[in-house]
């Protein structure tokens, strides 16, 4: 066999045949089993050694730019990934097995966001759904972004064209996190949205249930993806905005009367530095001074 990983059987004398030969299915069986020996952290080293010796291979780059990704190593990501998409377009891959090259134009799109190079991405993500409607991940991270830049009436019409044209069941290749086909995250993108108009209870409602979607496996894709920054955001939005409300209401029942003994009944109310600040107000606006 060559490659040091993902290793690929070979002929030992190709010169003795030509023309296709088959193996019978009934005769002859190859089984690829992991070596115990190697410890899955050899595996990263593994992938960057067969690169180095075979740096036109489809496959490794493929796979390395893969495993960046799962060290949230960008950079070499978009490296690894681009250079994937110069090989594969070179023996017209595109055209021979358009899922995979989909996909592929997903992680570039990745790699550029997550480089602050979101303007990059946007026409990787387009090219990946032209090319295959069904591709679940481009309108995910598509609709994503679009929500983040305000634009909810593109971000909405992305994600129904996603049913329309990618639902899940179309989406269950292992090169494909399991997370692009989670509830949880099409809600974030609608509530991150909703955000955005204005709607902040609504989004609100739509992160809570969200978030009883998630399950303990879920956790690290959702904090890397953002949302429990996006729903905090929202929650100290609606509870700051209640808050508003309430201080407003003890402000005017502060000028309203003439006693001081009012003072301390509000500080056990609320006592922060914004009772402070009121009573300081209350006090001048008594006393005449503006």
């Amino acid at each position: 066999w060559e490659y040091p990983v993902h290793e690929t059987l070979t002929c030992s004398c190709p010169e003795k045949y030509s023309g296709k030969y088959y193996l019978p299915e009934d005769k002859i069986y190859v089984y690829h089993y992991p070596d115990p020996a190697k410890s899955r952290g050899s595996y990263f080293d593994l992938l960057k050694i067969r690169v180095a010796e075979h740096p036109r291979d489809i496959t490794s780059n493929y796979y390395l730019a893969r495993e960046c990704s799962f060290k949230e190593d960008w950079k070499q990501m978009l490296q690894y990934s681009l250079t994937t998409v110069e090989l594969m377009e070179a023996v017209d891959y595109l055209h021979q097995i358009p899922e995979e090259y989909a996909v592929l134009l997903t992680m570039v799109a990745k790699a550029y966001i997550n480089l602050q190079k979101v303007e990059e991405a946007y026409p990787y993500l387009y090219k990946s759904i032209q090319l295959v409607p069904s591709c679940r991940p481009a309108y995910i991270l598509l609709a994503q972004q679009l929500a983040y830049a305000g634009d909810s009436e593109q971000t909405y019409e992305v994600l129904n064209k996603m049913e329309a044209y990618a639902p899940c069941s179309l989406n269950t290749s292992w090169r494909i996190p399991g997370w692009y086909n989670s509830d949880w995250k099409k809600n974030q993108i609608i509530a991150d949205a909703k955000s955005w108009e204005g709607k902040n209870t609504e989004a609100l409602q739509i992160f809570d249930a969200a978030l009883s979607q998630i399950t303990d496996a879920d956790k690290y894709t959702a904090t890397s993806q953002g949302f429990y920054a996006d729903y905090n955001f929202v929650y100290n939005l609606v509870h700051e905005k209640k808050s508003d409300k309430n201080k407003a209401i003890v402000t005017k029942k502060i000028i309203s009367q003439d006693t001081t003994e009012n003072y301390s009944w509000v500080t056990l109310l609320y006592d922060n530095s914004y009772i402070d600040a009121t009573i300081g107000l209350v006090m001048s606006l008594k006393s005449g001074v503006h």
